[in-house]
C-alpha cells in the first residue's frame, strides 16, 4: 500500500478549513500577508492556536507548491491504520473505490464530495495518480485531511470488504439498474472505473450489484468526479441524512 502521512496543502480556503479543525502542523505564509484580509485571518488563527508560522518570500512559496494563493500549510493525513482497521471498527462503513484515476484534480474533487457525503475512506488502484499531492489536497478543499485515501490493490480490498460483509456496488454505463432505483443504504463500497476504461470484467464479477447513471442523451459517460457526486448524494438522499 502506498501511503504518506503528511502533505503540503496550498490555498486560502483549504488552509482556513484545516486550521478550523485543528489539522495543521505548520503554516508557510507570504511575508506581506497583511495586504490580504484572508491571509491576515489565517495568520491570527494559527498564532492563536500555537501553530508555527514561517513568513517566506513568494518565490520560496512557489517552489513549495505552485498556485498557492500566498499560503501553504503542512497537514497530517488520516488513515495510517489501514482499511481493515476501519472495517473492524465500523461495520457499516461507506467506501469509495476507483479503478484508475488519471488526473489529480479528479481525485481531489472525489475526496471533497466524499467528505461532504460522509464517506469513511477512498481506495484507489496504485496506477495513475498514486498519492495525495498538494494539487489533490488543494482541490479537495480540506477534505484530504479528513477522508483517508488508500492506494492499494482493488482485488485485495474487495476480498477484505467481502470478509466484513460490506456490499459492493459497481457503477458502470449500461449495467444493472438505475442508481435511483438501487438500494444504497447500510455498509457499502461504491466501485467506479474511469471515463476511458470503465470497470473490467474481473472487477465487475466481484460486485454484488451493478448500477448505472441514466442520461438524457447518448453521451458515453460523465466525468469520474461528477459520477461519484451523483451516486454519493443519491445515497445521502436515500438515507434521509441531514447535515452529514
Amino acid at each position: 500500500m502506498i501511503y504518506s502521512n503528511t502533505v503540503r496543502l496550498p490555498g486560502r480556503n483549504g488552509v482556513a478549513e484545516a486550521l478550523q479543525w485543528g489539522k495543521v502542523n505548520k503554516v508557510f505564509l507570504v511575508a506581506d500577508y497583511g495586504r490580504e484580509e484572508k491571509l491576515a485571518e489565517i495568520y491570527q488563527k494559527a498564532k492563536a492556536d500555537g501553530i508555527t508560522v514561517e513568513l517566506v518570500n513568494k518565490k520560496l512559496l512557489d517552489k513549495m507548491v505552485y498556485d498557492n494563493q500566498g499560503v501553504v500549510a503542512e497537514v497530517n493525513l488520516p488513515g495510517e491504520n489501514g482499511l481493515e482497521e476501519l472495517l473492524k471498527r465500523k461495520r457499516d462503513a461507506v467506501v469509495v473505490m476507483i479503478n484508475h484515476i488519471d488526473y489529480e484534480q479528479n481525485l481531489g474533487a472525489v475526496i471533497r464530495t466524499s467528505w461532504a457525503t460522509g464517506v469513511d475512506a477512498v481506495v484507489v488502484a496504485p496506477s495513475g495518480v498514486t498519492a495525495v499531492t498538494p494539487v489533490v489536497a488543494k482541490i479537495s478543499m480540506g477534505g484530504a485531511v479528513f477522508v483517508p485515501v488508500y492506494f492499494q490493490s482493488l482485488f485485495m480490498s474487495l476480498k477484505m470488504l467481502h470478509k466484513y460483509a460490506i456490499k459492493v456496488v459497481g457503477v458502470e454505463v449500461g449495467k444493472g439498474k438505475s442508481v435511483f432505483e438501487a438500494k444504497l443504504n447500510g455498509g457499502i463500497a461504491l466501485l467506479f472505473g474511469n471515463e476511458a476504461k470503465g470497470l473490467s470484467e474481473p472487477l465487475m464479477a466481484e460486485c454484488d450489484e451493478m448500477v448505472h447513471i441514466p442520461m438524457a442523451s447518448k453521451i458515453a459517460s460523465v466525468n469520474l468526479s461528477v459520477a461519484a457526486g451523483v451516486v454519493l448524494f443519491e445515497r445521502v438522499r436515500q438515507a434521509g441524512v441531514k447535515g452529514v
